[in-house]
């Protein structure tokens, strides 16, 4: 048996971070707010198959229509005859840290790029010791 998808409480400050009212999140099925419906999924397996689910990164909609993202620490609550009946948890605003972690991976993909398709010879030297750490393509057919 799977645990109902539906919220049935939150605290006041989860209400604030969404930007919804109680109202119109009581009895909505949490999947609706989650961007990437896979992770969603494993989500719910981890938590079906460990019990918990430890710093696990969600994005949502919240009712501005933008994305954030959260970070999840919950456990699944049993009845005594091990039937699942709710989930109890806490999640955090960790958008901030995302953004700054994909601009950051997006800028490393941009030089990686640059590097690698550039036809100047280039190569990353370590300033201690002066070993060659990378080459480009241009520098490989340069220097043989």
């Amino acid at each position: 048996m799977s645990p109902r998808l539906v919220i049935l409480e939150l605290t006041p400050s989860v209400y604030g971070l969404l930007g919804y009212t109680r109202e119109e999140l009581i009895g909505v099925n949490i999947s609706t707010f989650e961007k990437d419906v896979q992770n969603f999924k494993a989500a719910t397996r981890q938590l079906l198959e460990k019990g918990y689910l430890d710093n696990y990164e969600l994005s949502m909609k919240v009712k501005s229509g933008e994305w954030k993202y959260f970070s999840v620490n919950a456990r699944l609550v049993c009845s005594n005859d091990g039937n699942p009946l709710y989930v109890d948890g806490a999640f955090r605003d960790v958008t901030a840290r995302k953004l700054i972690e994909n601009s950051l991976n997006e800028s490393e993909e941009r030089f990686r790029t640059l590097f690698e398709q550039n036809r100047s010879v280039m190569l990353l030297v370590d300033p201690l010791d002066a070993k060659i750490i990378d080459a480009n393509k241009a520098a490989e057919e340069f220097y043989g």
